[in-house]
């Protein structure tokens, strides 16, 4: 399967490629980014051999145009780019009626399990719930896009939650920790990425899923589900 990889100079798109490389059914197409190098391009009009699926850790802007070119073209989309818009959101739901399209804001199999524990955890008024984040300092977006869609998983149960709060230090790959707390006990659901090969890891695996998929909106729910 020939994988297109837009933000293939971030930090994510390296470790991508590294994944693609290393899988036997995978192969490494070419990428995007702002300077051209060997099966690099600096716009999608440039590529003359089209994926079979393109894998997209960029931001709002080339997420955008990509989206655009892939329609375009009838190409699977994979997404991990955060600080999207609603707009964004509404473009992603049109796509799906053409082309299979996944986005999320975390491609760790470990987080849709926090997910999935923190919506069967129950509230109870009686217990303050804090959310903090932990990522490395060249993170932009405040909170994570993970944090987000956590943070909605709880504000379903409960509302008024405050806010999660984002720290910003080192070279943390990322942490997300949610503790219910009342004056006599805690309780502590905390997702912890060791690596950043566990996110282009699994980046790799769903897009070999996604394109065998029908056109649609997928999760990574619906992923983990096919497991």
């Amino acid at each position: 399967m020939k994988i297109f990889v837009v933000g293939v100079r971030g930090r994510m798109g390296q470790e991508i490629v590294k994944a693609i490389r290393k899988n036997k059914k995978t192969r490494f197409a070419g990428g995007l980014a702002r300077e051209k190098q060997g099966l690099i391009v600096d716009n999608v009009s440039q590529v003359k051999s089209l994926p079979d699926i393109v894998i997209d850790f960029s931001g709002p802007e080339l997420f955008r145009e990509t989206l655009d070119w892939c329609l375009k073209n009838k190409i699977a989309f994979l997404s991990g780019t955060t600080g999207l818009t609603a707009a964004d959101f509404k473009k992603i739901k049109s796509a799906g009626k053409k082309i299979p399209v996944l986005w999320t804001a975390n491609t760790s199999i470990g987080v849709q399990i926090m997910k999935d524990l923190l919506k069967a955890l129950p509230l109870p008024t009686s217990y303050k719930v804090k959310m903090t984040e932990w990522h490395h300092i060249h993170k932009k977006d405040k909170p994570s896009g993970t944090a987000i869609v956590l943070q909605k998983i709880l504000e379903e149960k409960r509302k008024g939650l405050p806010a999660p709060h984002s720290i910003r230090e080192g070279e943390i790959v990322g942490t997300h920790r949610v503790v219910l707390s009342s004056t006599e006990e805690e309780i502590v659901v905390e997702h912890k990425a060791l690596k950043r090969a566990v996110f282009a890891k699994g980046a790799v695996e769903v897009a070999q899923w996604l394109k065998k998929q029908k056109p649609g909106c997928y999760q990574m729910e619906d992923y983990v589900k096919s497991l």
